[in-house]
């Protein structure tokens, strides 16, 4: 607001980033822009940077050293591009939470395939496993991940009495769940279709499926959060 004069414009934008596990925001201004020079030293404490505002204010030029240090521990970026005189635009992304699928499977071997799937679907998010259903809901309900893919047979909770916990649960947000077995029948497929469950796959899935089911649903995430 410093830089831009009265009449002139401020836009605020928020758009998904370039990976699902990022958000982008955008302010533009028409204000007084900055020097080609002098974009390098905006993001740098040690060389400090300011200019005059629109009312000949001068800030202390440590500012936006402080907000590139803040974005980047939080694993995002931040980038500017201006022209002196017209006005500039501030890029910066941020992750979003949670940041983990969670694995449902009773299966070793199924857990190691589908976890080596996953990281290369979404290479942003973190994937856990849990060896049944019990153990899945004790984990969602310490730390609830973007989604749960489960089996449907396993020794301990099977994947349908899984998603009715996880229904009756007291979570404000409810992680979507993806349905991934070996060992279905119409009636277990109609069962999970009643509880509202979009995507169920048969093993070994087809992995353009997959990965849009996946996709789908961490979108869908984002905007429920």
């Amino acid at each position: 607001i410093k830089f831009t004069p009265n009449g002139g414009k401020i836009i605020t934008e928020c758009e998904e980033g370039s990976t699902l596990r990022f958000i982008k925001f955008v302010v533009e201004d028409s204000g007084v822009g900055i020097k080609e020079e002098d974009i390098t030293k905006l993001f740098k404490i040690d060389s400090k940077f300011t200019s005059h505002g629109t009312e000949g204010e001068r800030g202390t030029g440590l500012g936006l050293s402080l907000v590139h240090e803040i974005i980047e521990k939080h694993g995002g970026k931040i980038w500017v591009e201006s022209e002196y005189g017209k006005g500039s635009k501030f890029n910066f992304t941020l992750p979003v939470a949670p940041a983990n699928i969670l694995l449902v499977d009773d299966s070793k071997t199924d857990r190691l395939l589908y976890s080596k799937i996953l990281k290369t679907i979404t290479p942003d998010y973190t994937v856990e496993i849990a060896s049944d259903g019990k153990e899945a809901m004790t984990k969602i309900l310490q730390s609830p991940p973007a989604l749960v893919i489960t089996d449907h047979l396993m020794k301990e909770m099977h994947g349908y009495d899984l998603v009715i916990a996880l229904q009756k649960s007291d979570l404000k947000v409810k992680p979507p769940v993806i349905v991934l077995s070996g060992e279905l029948d119409r009636d277990s497929i109609k069962g999970y279709e009643e509880l509202g469950i979009e995507f169920i796959f048969y093993k070994p899935v087809n992995l353009g499926d997959f990965k849009n089911a996946v996709e789908k649903l961490l979108r869908k995430g984002l905007l429920t959060n």
